[in-house]
Protein backbone atom coordinates (compact mmCIF):
# COMPACT_ATOMS: atom_id res chain seq x y z
CA UNK A 1 0.00 0.00 0.00
CA UNK A 2 1.21 3.23 -1.04
CA UNK A 3 0.67 6.80 0.63
CA UNK A 4 1.53 10.72 -0.39
CA UNK A 5 2.30 13.18 2.92
CA UNK A 6 2.28 16.82 1.69
CA UNK A 7 5.08 18.39 2.49
CA UNK A 8 4.42 21.99 1.15
CA UNK A 9 1.98 23.99 -0.94
CA UNK A 10 1.42 27.11 -2.34
CA UNK A 11 -1.06 29.19 -4.75
CA UNK A 12 1.93 30.34 -6.76
CA UNK A 13 1.04 34.10 -8.14
CA UNK A 14 4.64 35.58 -7.21
CA UNK A 15 8.42 34.47 -7.29
CA UNK A 16 8.37 34.48 -3.76
CA UNK A 17 5.82 31.55 -3.73
CA UNK A 18 7.63 29.36 -6.33
CA UNK A 19 10.85 30.57 -3.62
CA UNK A 20 9.31 28.59 -0.84
CA UNK A 21 8.28 25.73 -2.64
CA UNK A 22 12.02 25.33 -3.58
CA UNK A 23 13.23 25.74 -0.31
CA UNK A 24 11.01 23.12 0.65
CA UNK A 25 12.30 21.02 -1.71
CA UNK A 26 16.07 21.70 -1.44
CA UNK A 27 15.85 20.65 2.59
CA UNK A 28 13.84 17.72 1.60
CA UNK A 29 16.62 16.64 -1.15
CA UNK A 30 19.45 18.01 1.22
CA UNK A 31 20.64 20.88 -1.01
CA UNK A 32 22.51 23.74 0.22
CA UNK A 33 22.08 27.58 -0.52
CA UNK A 34 18.97 26.78 -2.39
CA UNK A 35 21.07 24.57 -4.99
CA UNK A 36 19.51 21.38 -5.91
CA UNK A 37 20.29 19.20 -9.13
CA UNK A 38 17.09 18.16 -8.78
CA UNK A 39 15.99 21.84 -10.55
CA UNK A 40 18.36 21.58 -13.34
CA UNK A 41 15.94 18.17 -14.50
CA UNK A 42 13.57 18.84 -17.77
CA UNK A 43 10.57 17.85 -15.71
CA UNK A 44 11.05 20.56 -12.71
CA UNK A 45 12.30 23.48 -15.59
CA UNK A 46 8.74 22.67 -17.43
CA UNK A 47 6.87 22.91 -14.04
CA UNK A 48 8.43 26.23 -12.86
CA UNK A 49 7.76 27.98 -16.47
CA UNK A 50 4.52 26.81 -16.25
CA UNK A 51 4.17 27.97 -12.57
CA UNK A 52 5.81 31.47 -12.82
CA UNK A 53 5.18 32.52 -16.66
CA UNK A 54 3.21 30.10 -19.06
CA UNK A 55 0.16 28.98 -17.61
CA UNK A 56 -0.49 25.27 -18.06
CA UNK A 57 -4.00 23.99 -19.16
CA UNK A 58 -2.94 20.11 -17.83
CA UNK A 59 -1.07 19.42 -14.55
CA UNK A 60 2.48 18.77 -14.50
CA UNK A 61 4.53 16.76 -12.18
CA UNK A 62 8.47 16.51 -11.20
CA UNK A 63 9.75 13.61 -9.20
CA UNK A 64 12.86 12.63 -7.69
CA UNK A 65 13.17 9.25 -6.07
CA UNK A 66 10.56 9.46 -3.14
CA UNK A 67 9.78 12.80 -3.88
CA UNK A 68 6.89 14.80 -6.13
CA UNK A 69 6.61 17.88 -7.20
CA UNK A 70 2.73 18.12 -8.75
CA UNK A 71 1.01 21.47 -10.36
CA UNK A 72 -2.23 21.54 -10.75
CA UNK A 73 -4.19 24.44 -12.71
CA UNK A 74 -7.15 26.21 -11.17
CA UNK A 75 -8.63 29.11 -12.10
CA UNK A 76 -6.25 31.78 -9.28
CA UNK A 77 -3.18 30.47 -10.80
CA UNK A 78 -1.27 27.10 -10.69
CA UNK A 79 -1.24 25.17 -7.03
CA UNK A 80 2.19 23.52 -6.81
CA UNK A 81 2.43 20.47 -4.11
CA UNK A 82 5.63 19.14 -2.88
CA UNK A 83 4.97 15.57 -1.35
CA UNK A 84 6.50 12.09 -0.20
CA UNK A 85 5.71 8.92 -1.61
CA UNK A 86 5.77 6.11 0.69
CA UNK A 87 5.11 2.65 0.18
CA UNK A 88 5.38 1.53 3.66
CA UNK A 89 5.15 3.12 7.55
CA UNK A 90 7.51 5.53 7.67
CA UNK A 91 9.70 4.61 11.10
CA UNK A 92 12.02 7.40 12.19
CA UNK A 93 13.24 5.04 14.72
CA UNK A 94 15.30 1.54 13.82
CA UNK A 95 13.47 -1.28 16.22
CA UNK A 96 14.96 -3.63 18.09
CA UNK A 97 14.31 -6.13 14.93
CA UNK A 98 15.71 -3.99 12.53
CA UNK A 99 18.98 -3.07 14.53
CA UNK A 100 19.48 -6.92 14.66
CA UNK A 101 18.80 -7.19 11.09
CA UNK A 102 21.71 -5.07 10.19
CA UNK A 103 24.34 -6.35 12.67
CA UNK A 104 23.32 -9.71 10.82
CA UNK A 105 23.79 -8.05 7.44
CA UNK A 106 20.16 -9.21 6.46
CA UNK A 107 19.34 -5.65 4.99
CA UNK A 108 21.18 -2.94 3.33
CA UNK A 109 20.10 -0.50 5.99
CA UNK A 110 22.80 1.71 7.86
CA UNK A 111 23.06 2.60 11.02
CA UNK A 112 24.21 6.63 10.93
CA UNK A 113 26.71 7.01 13.32
CA UNK A 114 28.80 10.38 13.85
CA UNK A 115 30.21 11.97 11.32
CA UNK A 116 28.47 9.73 8.70
CA UNK A 117 26.53 11.26 5.58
Amino acid sequence: MSHQTVICERLVQSDRDMLDIEKCIVGELGGENHRCAFFRTISYIKLRIAALYVPSKAPQTASCSDLQVVLTPTEEGSWVAVRRRFNEPVCTQPTISDCEAMEQGLCSKRMRTEGSV
